[in-house]
């Protein structure tokens, strides 16, 4: 699984991600999913597929998340922003276990994807 580490300023401190972004106007989610892959960690999918789709905090926003497995990666190119801090890492599902079990993943969508993808057949 590929994971992003990032500098969020809401918790002031970096935080372990799945690629994320916010969809653009009339941008379909599997667009986006593909879109925020590449910028985030300059890989592209061959195939990606929809897992599930949550909302957030239904309590007090309609904000909702599309969640997709991503496959034949090819790695490309980055290009961030000069106030972006993105370092992208590859974990295997023993790795992603441990940290989801030791607090390290602290980010709600990617504690779903995680335990998706460590408990997928």
């Amino acid at each position: 699984m590929l994971l992003v580490r990032q500098y969020r300023k809401a918790i002031e401190d970096f935080i372990y991600e799945v690629p994320a972004g916010i969809m653009n106007i009339a941008e379909e989610p599997d667009e986006c999913a593909l879109r925020e892959l590449k910028e985030e960690t300059g890989y592209e999918a061959d195939i990606i597929n929809s897992i599930f789709e949550f909302y957030t905090s239904p309590g007090f926003t309609n904000e909702k998340i599309y969640l997709f497995k991503a496959e034949n990666l090819t790695f490309t190119s980055t290009k961030f922003d000069e106030d972006e801090f993105i370092e992208t890492i590859a974990v295997s599902k023993d790795e992603a276990k441990k940290m989801v079990e030791t607090g390290r993943i602290n980010d709600s969508k990617t504690l779903i994807a995680m335990l998706y993808w460590i408990n997928e057949n």
